[in-house]
């Protein structure tokens, strides 16, 4: 039987494959070298999101490695999101007579679960993050990412041709008709829609000649937040709103953008921002009003307009600031062929700020393509794949759509401009009635991975809002749905990650920078103090760098009969013992021994009653007789059978019951003996180090003593600053961030009955793993704070030896200063790494 493993990442973007190796026993990578002719070596398949390439997977292994009749084994490794996805594939058709697919017991945790922990870590790392940059520019961008990493903002950037309906499909998710629209192309101009907290308020805010032009809209007015100069369009934009005062927002809103579009484009007026930004309320119909999920979409410029010279520019520049973006690019039928646009496509897939394993391609103006009733054939939807626009951009998916009807399904059919109004009127009977012989359903023209498809026919096929579904919109926002609360989940966890990385290099940087200037100071006191303090101090050095190597060298010694009285582990007898006790504890408040008599009272009594019944019948020839103990012989055992069916349920509760208790205890004894491990190595710890502090003390005090640099007076009163120097300081910032006694890792599986030697082994290797990292937390926290005490230390003994030369003391005293500016950035190096750890491990492998 051949064993194929997959091995999926999502937070790594990457898909790798195995094969079982009967001979070593071992999984083997398939690669290059062995399986040159692999297909699923592709790189559509190891780099693009697993959900969208599952079933192209799944394929490539039955054809590649069928035999006969024999199975093939798949195991699958990543998320339980993922591994569903999968699981519904082999589920289906003639898969489960050729495949038996496996969950490894390796996994990864969902984005979407671990997301709100991550952005846990991010709250209480901001400070940090503000207090270990000194030069805030050098990560401004980064630090708008991290921003952005922690919320739940969706950035939704629709890019496409301006005579393609980007306006209007945009429209259709909003539920009314915001932008305007228009078959002429409109200046190069980035709108910026949000939604409004509030269903009766609209902002429209832009800039005019660099002033802030900011528009606030209720219900039956409309104010200017900001005071700009009476520019002409600000007097045009007031006259128009006075002349519409009793209109509705969604009308005060389309024409006022109108005015603004049509504006830069008659005066080529380049005085108006790249930017306008729109807060409105959206319609509350159809799935996209009932999504919880924050979106922002971006309306670009049509990419094929000559007046749009500079559109991957002010794209870029809209989307500086965000990150895990949705490209959505919007197409007739007839254009799909379009080769006007390939730098545009290379932009698109190379702006990191997109995540383009799931660009959407819309198919807009759908109904007016000439599509066979009947579907796309395999044949058709090859051809389309193979044309200019999806060759360049697909990957999540083909989407058919009418715009204005989906807009329509919306908007009670009822549009501002006549144009679209007189489209909707025209085609509404061929989208609501079966009967119909031109009837559409454009979403059946979806290209999608079947799997995916086929959920999202079966959806819109139910949906009782015929108009909604058959324009193709209700899967258009199902897609969007599942993008936003499933898959950017990933990218969001791996933005936090790389963030946290260029913190790090900057405060790495810094650091290195600060004791390179720290060494140039002290070689020039070196070079300017006589040769005798000189002497003095490098002895002094060298005696604080020795004992410190020597006392990180015995640490480990020193602390080892700590770290084993910490790790408290069990023997299989003990918890064995432990188990027999619950077991005859709950056997006991199950009455386990009462149904057990039970069973042998009815044994018994049926046993005599038959004795007896039997023999008399038997001697009298009874025939009557014999036919009811046979009545009562069936009932009997019934009885019986019975009483021993309430006893194996009686003993199966009490087994339960038993198992979850010493389960219970086994939890709560771990988390309480690994809080009694931390106090235990933390006092430990503290008093090694307490202990060195004064052993280097005496050390350093002995030297100055035995100097003959400096006068009898400066030596006593020298030796007498270092015996009485400040006491060691720990850093309780860092171990609180190293507590690792909220460990909630789940290990413990519940059963009828236990595996008391493995649930023995599990305890055992997690409690030595939590004690190591522990004690590795405590011997990198107060090693760094032993450190940086001794060189604060070192540094108040040089500025005391040179104080009598002000040049040397001001230098000595800036020497002083970057050894507690250093001490500080390692300090936050080190909370920063441990922050990035935290994060780590929770986007890495882990054990069922």
């Amino acid at each position: 039987m051949a064993k194929i493993k997959i091995i999926s990442n999502p937070y790594q973007k990457v898909t790798v494959f195995q094969s079982f190796d009967e001979a070593t026993a071992q999984w083997v990578d398939i690669n290059r070298e062995q399986n040159a002719d692999s297909q699923l070596l592709r790189e559509e398949l190891c780099v693009g999101f697993f959900p969208f390439k599952a079933k192209q997977i799944v394929d490539v292994i039955v054809h590649e490695y069928s035999a006969g009749s024999e199975k093939i084994e798949i195991v699958f490794e990543g998320t339980d999101d993922e591994y569903l996805e999968l699981d519904s594939i082999c589920s289906q058709d003639d898969y489960p007579d050729r495949i038996n697919l496996y969950k490894s017991g390796r996994y990864l945790e969902n984005a979407r679960d671990i997301l709100p922990d991550v952005i846990d870590v991010f709250k209480e790392l901001s400070p940090l993050v503000a207090e270990s940059v000194s030069d805030k520019a050098k990560i401004k961008r980064e630090l708008e990412k991290f921003s952005d990493a922690s919320n739940d903002v969706i950035p939704i950037c629709v890019i496409g041709n301006y005579s393609s309906g980007k306006s209007t499909f945009i429209n259709a998710l909003i539920g009314y008709e915001l932008l305007p629209s228009s078959d002429e192309p409109t200046t190069a101009k980035i709108y910026k829609v949000s939604q409004s907290k509030h269903p009766d308020r609209a902002t429209i805010k832009f800039e005019y000649g660099y002033k802030s032009v900011r528009i606030r809209f209720s219900a039956d007015s409309y104010k200017f937040l900001t005071d700009p100069e009476d520019n002409p369009l600000v007097v045009k934009l007031k006259k128009l709103l006075d002349e519409i005062a009793g209109e509705s927002i969604p009308s005060k809103l389309n024409k006022v953008l109108d005015v603004i579009n049509g504006f830069a484009n008659r005066e080529k007026n380049e005085s108006i921002s790249d930017l306008i930004e729109i807060e409105a309320p959206f319609d509350d119909d159809g799935l996209w009003g009932k999504m919880w999920n924050n979106f922002v979409i971006f309306d670009t410029p049509g990419s094929n307009s000559a007046s749009n010279v500079k559109h991957y520019e002010v794209l870029k520049k809209a989307m500086e600031d965000l990150s895990n973006g949705l490209p959505i690019f919007v197409s007739e039928y007839d254009s799909l062929d379009s080769t006007d646009n390939d730098k545009l496509y290379q932009d698109i897939n190379n702006m990191a700020e997109l995540d383009n394993r799931f660009t959407m391609i819309i198919v807009n103006k759908a109904d007016a393509a000439s599509l066979k009733k009947t579907g796309l054939t395999e044949d058709d939807r090859d051809r389309i794949l193979s044309l200019a626009i999806p060759r360049k951009l697909y990957s999540g998916g083909i989407y058919f759509v009418s715009s204005i009807m989906g807009l329509g399904s919306k908007n009670d059919e009822d549009f501002i401009g006549d144009h679209n109004a007189e489209i909707f009127e025209d085609q509404r009977n061929k989208y609501i009635d079966p009967k119909s012989r031109f009837y559409k359903q454009l979403y059946r023209y979806n290209i999608l991975p079947e799997q995916i498809k086929r959920k999202y026919d079966a959806l819109s096929e139910r949906h009782k809002n015929l108009l909604y579904a058959n324009s193709g919109l209700y899967s258009v926002e199902q897609a969007i749905e599942t993008f936003a609360s499933v898959y950017s989940h990933y990218n969001k966890c791996q933005q936090s990650r790389l963030f946290l990385s260029k913190v790090i290099q900057i405060t790495s940087d810094e650091i290195t920078e600060a004791k390179r200037k720290k060494e140039a100071y002290k070689d020039r006191i070196h070079t300017n103090l006589e040769k005798e303090k000189k002497a003095l101090i490098e002895r002094l050095e060298a005696q604080s760098e020795e004992s410190e190597a020597e006392y990180q060298q015995d640490y480990a010694a020193a602390m080892r009969e700590y770290v084993t009285q910490a790790t408290t582990t069990y023997t299989s007898a003990e918890l064995t013992e432990m188990e027999s006790a619950y077991r005859q504890a709950k056997a006991e408040e199950k009455d386990v021994e009462g149904r057990r008599e039970d069973v042998r009272e009815s044994a018994k009594s049926f046993m005599d009653n038959l004795g007896k019944n039997f023999g008399a019948a038997f001697r009298e020839h009874n025939l009557s007789a014999l036919r009811k103990i046979g009545a009562d012989f069936s009932d009997g055992v019934k009885d019986i059978v019975d009483n021993i069916g309430e006893l194996s349920e009686t003993k199966k509760d009490a087994e339960q019951a038993s198992s979850d208790a010493l389960i219970s205890t086994v939890r709560d004894m771990f988390t309480a003996r690994i809080g009694e491990a931390r106090q235990l190595l933390e006092v430990q710890s503290r008093a090694y180090w307490a202990a060195k502090t004064e052993q280097l003390k005496l050390l350093l005090s002995q030297i100055v003593t035995n100097s003959s640099a400096l006068t009898d007076k400066k030596r006593t009163e020298l030796s007498g600053i270092i015996l009485e120097y400040q006491e060691l300081a720990f850093d309780t910032r860092a171990e609180a961030i190293f507590d690792k006694t909220a460990f909630l890792h789940r290990f413990f599986g519940d059963a009828n009955r236990l595996n008391i030697d493995k649930l023995t082994r599990k305890y055992n290797s997690e409690m030595e793993q939590q004690v190591l990292e522990i004690y590795a937390s405590f011997e990198t926290s107060h090693a760094n704070s032993f450190d940086a005490w001794m060189r604060s230390l070192m540094a108040t003994v040089i500025e005391n030896i040179v104080e009598f030369s002000p040049q040397l003391h001001e230098q000595a005293e800036i020497i002083r200063e970057e050894t507690a500016r250093i001490a500080d950035l390692e300090s936050r190096m080190i909370k920063l790494n441990d922050y990035t750890e935290q994060i780590r491990r929770m986007m890495d492998w882990k054990e069922a």
